[in-house]
């Protein structure tokens, strides 16, 4: 038999008052929604556990490797051994509406609880099951989720508390009995008599004045002129506890903290939880010293964050922040809540954050929650992905005089530039001008929610050596409609342009399609036999569909005259005042572009000086027709740096055991490729297993180092073909989001 420990908390709400709250409401400022478990366990029978051996290993851990090589953190030994497939076969796509799991609810009364729960009213059962039916359509489980409970008083303005009743573990990880029951499709949460013990254990404040039980959210107000709580939030909150939002970590004494199941007796066992959260500095909260001042000075830095892919993109590519105030370690508040000065009221993903205000109204969980109940292996529906509109020409944004290394700057998009104020993600063309001291990495990311800063990005989206100007397209998520720059490294003149906005309607889905070459003038491949020079070319494209708005290619200037700039704009417009792809004499220079098609389902392409031949590469377009909605992920190596030969290197990037988040399913991959001090000058090509199909991602000159942004189709099996032409380069390959149905 295995023991809930004495300090393992249970997640309990409390409330802020308004200033004329009712007198049996709670009265004091901010309170923490989760309480130690004195406080609340009377009522709770002893729990029964299942060692690992009572299963197959058929639930394992995400495997952070990649993510350590990009952060340049060690794990420990003890995590390493943890580190099995928890996706490696994709989650179902989910579709949100559908009933998803079926909940059986034990509302305890004084005869079961010896008059410790008091017998439930209408309207308690009434808003509590609308909460259930709300998670009934959230998660998935062929296993009945069951619930106790219960109503009775509560400390001063407490509102209630739930927890996993119990953890089943599975490779050293400890998972909450409803979300292992969903993994495994089995209920293995049975007592040493048979009985099954139920999922979850929650309770509730018995103040009538204290709720709100309507079911019209609209009615708070006028049924509580005063204020009060809305229950069915209250209890949405506290089930999402009780499903396995809800870390391990506590303080054992003062100034030190511990995690696992029960670490004082010897348990070390992390929850699935606690494998997610790590400092600003990338570093794992469980790889530090257990049972140390250490651990608590970590949970009490305010900088804690959730590293999955799912949590991280679904708050637009950035780690959420975990609750972990400076002001010291609040039992059963720190550290499994979201913070609430990144997620205040009436933020969408605010369910989650350790504090409810008066007749406040949140019924939903949140994409941020639902993408880390994703990273922890729940069903759910997945992510909504945004579709593409093209601007008529690109639209300058950003022109940073000389930018040294650390350099950060704000620049707000959405409503300006033609950007609606709706859009979630835009396109940019990033240029990097004469960078000098040394290589220069421009990141482009979406702005952080609220200081203290969250990890910087870790990947760039541009990489320019030192001496050229290197042009790079990359699709960024807006955070508060904007869009951080950070300079690292060389200094360098950094520009950007939008090309084009996502938005959750009204845009046009992407149609992912083998690469191919279409343009070639040495050859005369869709255009005349002849170099471009500085009178714009109209080119047609005959394998596109007639209803495609703009297409994807990558273009490659080779052996320019001058040093100059390649632009492609629509073959409606004049030309812009932006360029895709700066060239020298002697260096091919490649970029991926997005271009809008014209009336006569073409673009023009010019150079602003002298002559240059141009290849194109059709790799997707823009289409009602097409299924292909933009999802972003965490920024993160998904593969080296390598040292790559002559030769083609395989990466494993889609329902990956890695855990980066991209679903077998995914359509297209955004990538960077980036080449590292090449021995010779070489080309680098992204694109599926399989024959080389003949296109260039990347261009790099000897000795010199640069980033090639890529739309690129996985192979059926999710891999990614990596191709260096000639001599030998240490590659990387950077994931910043996919295209899926």
């Amino acid at each position: 038999m295995r023991l809930l420990p004495p300090a393992l908390v249970v997640a309990a709400l409390l409330g802020t008052s308004l200033a004329a709250a009712p007198a049996t409401a709670a009265t004091p400022g901010h309170h923490s929604r989760y309480s130690g478990l004195a406080d609340a366990r009377a009522h709770l029978p002893l729990a029964v556990g299942h060692p690992a051996s009572a299963h197959p290993a058929r639930i394992g851990t995400v495997d952070r490797r990649d993510r350590v090589a990009a952060t340049g953190s060690s794990l420990s030994p003890a995590l390493v051994a943890h580190q099995q497939a928890l996706r490696a076969a994709a989650q179902p796509n989910v579709t949100s509406g559908s009933v998803l799991s079926t909940w059986d609810v034990t509302f305890e009364d004084p005869t079961t609880s010896g008059g410790d729960c008091a017998a439930v009213t209408t309207p308690q059962r009434d808003s509590f099951n609308r909460a259930v039916d709300i998670w009934a359509h959230t998660v998935a489980s062929s296993v009945t989720i069951t619930v106790d409970a219960c109503f009775h008083a509560l400390a001063e303005g407490q509102l209630g508390g739930a927890t996993a009743y119990d953890f089943q573990q599975f490779g050293g990880v400890d998972f909450p009995n409803a979300l292992a029951n969903s993994l495994t499709g089995e209920n293995g949460n049975a007592t040493l008599d048979g009985s099954k013990e139920p999922d979850i254990l929650a309770e509730f404040s018995n103040s009538s004045s204290l709720y709100y039980f309507g079911a019209d959210p609209d009615g708070i107000e006028a049924a509580c002129p005063s204020g009060c709580y809305d229950f069915e939030s209250v209890a949405l909150h506290e089930l999402g506890h009780g499903l396995g939002f809800i870390g391990s970590v506590y303080k054992i004494s003062a100034g030190h903290a511990a995690y696992g199941y029960d670490p004082l007796s010897g348990d070390e066992t992390p929850f699935i939880y606690d494998l997610f959260a790590e400092t600003s500095g990338g570093s794992s909260v469980v790889d530090y010293p257990n049972k140390s001042s250490v651990l608590y000075d970590v949970v009490t830095s305010n900088q804690v964050y959730w590293n999955g892919p799912e949590g991280a993109g679904a708050d637009r590519g950035r780690e959420p922040r975990l609750f972990a105030p400076i002001e010291g370690f609040l039992e059963g508040s720190s550290y499994s809540h979201l913070d609430y000065n990144s997620y205040p009221t009436g933020d969408a993903d605010s369910l989650m954050t350790p504090y409810a205000e008066a007749n406040d109204v949140t019924r939903d969980p949140g994409e941020v929650m639902l993408g880390m109940f994703r990273d922890m292996g729940w069903v759910t529906p997945g992510l909504p992905g945004a579709s593409y509109t093209p601007l008529a020409n690109p639209v300058q944004v950003l022109d940073w005089g000389i930018v040294n290394n650390g350099g950060l700057k704000d620049v707000a998009i959405a409503g300006s530039y033609g950007v609606p104020a709706n859009a979630t993600a835009v396109v940019l063309n990033l240029t990097a001008a004469a960078a000098s001291k040394g290589n220069s990495q421009l990141f482009a990311y979406a702005k952080p929610r609220a200081a203290p800063l969250p990890p910087p990005a870790r990947v760039p989206n541009l990489v320019a050596a030192a001496g050229y100007t290197k042009d790079g397209l990359a699709t960024v998520p807006l955070g508060a409609g904007a869009v951080r720059f950070r300079n690292v490294g060389g200094s360098a003149h950094n520009y950007a342009a939008v090309v084009g906005y996502f938005t959750p309607t009204g845009g046009t889905p992407y149609a992912s399609v083998n690469p191919h070459r279409v343009v070639d003038t040495r050859t005369g491949t869709g255009t005349v036999r002849s170099r471009v020079g500085t009178v714009a070319r109209t080119i047609t494209l005959t394998d596109v569909p007639s209803t495609a708005v703009a297409v994807a290619l990558d273009v490659t200037g080779i052996n320019p005259s001058n040093t100059s700039t390649v632009q492609v704009f629509s073959s409606d417009l004049s030309a812009p005042q932006t360029g895709n792809v700066h060239t020298r004499p002697g260096q091919s220079a490649t970029n991926l572009v997005i271009v809008k098609l014209g009336a006569d389902h073409g673009f023009k392409v010019l150079t602003t000086l002298g002559s240059t031949d141009v290849v194109a590469d059709l790799v997707g377009w823009y289409d009602a027709s097409a299924g292909g909605l933009f999802r972003p992920v965490l920024p993160q190596r998904v593969w080296g740096p390598t040292k790559v030969p002559a030769s083609v290197k395989d990466v494993k990037a889609v329902g990956s055991a890695e855990g980066f988040g991209v679903p077998a399913g995914a359509t297209s991959l955004v990538l960077d490729t980036v080449a590292s001090f090449p021995s010779a000058t070489t080309f680098l090509s992204t694109y599926a297993t399989g024959v080389f199909p003949g296109i260039t991602t990347l261009t790099v000159a000897a000795g010199k180092s640069a980033s090639g942004a890529s739309l690129t189709k996985p192979s059926a099996g999710g891999n990614v073909r990596v191709k260096n032409a000639a001599g030998t380069s240490t590659v990387s390959l950077d994931l910043f989001g996919y295209y899926a149905p």
